[in-house]
């Protein structure tokens, strides 16, 4: 996962610890789905659970050696036949936004195109800023 994050120069939100801690307090509601080649993975997706109705991509990784085999879809694909058959209404696939950029909500459009080639509709979380001080 970290460097999956490094080619895109960013890092995970979480730490390995923290991944840890969580799968301990939530066992039912985190699963990592992933992809093999010869015993060796080449890619993987970390779900979040986050109610009956709603699982969530939070991680989508992949080994970069591999990208010609088109693991990323296979593995997006693979997550909606399982929150399918787990009979969630919806599978968020996560943030499209550009940490990196001036404005750090400004969208990805090339995740955003990734996303809506398999079906996904895009919605907007507004953000609010208020100086307590």
């Amino acid at each position: 996962l970290e460097e999956n994050k490094k080619i895109h120069s960013s890092k995970p939100t979480h730490s390995l610890e923290e991944l840890c801690k969580l799968k301990n307090l939530f066992p039912n509601e985190i699963k990592l789905l992933l992809i093999k080649k010869g015993g060796d993975v080449i890619g993987g997706s970390l779900l979040f659970v986050a109610n009956k109705r709603v699982a969530i991509i939070f991680y989508n990784m992949i080994d970069y050696k591999f990208a010609a085999l088109q693991v990323a879809p296979i593995q997006v694909i693979e997550s909606i036949k399982w929150a399918h058959k787990k009979n969630y209404k919806f599978l968020d696939f996560g943030i499209s936004h550009q940490p990196k950029h001036i404005n750090p909500l400004t969208p990805k459009m090339s995740l955003i195109k990734f996303k809506e080639e398999f079906g996904a509709l895009g919605s907007l979380r507004l953000v609010f800023n208020k100086n307590l001080a």
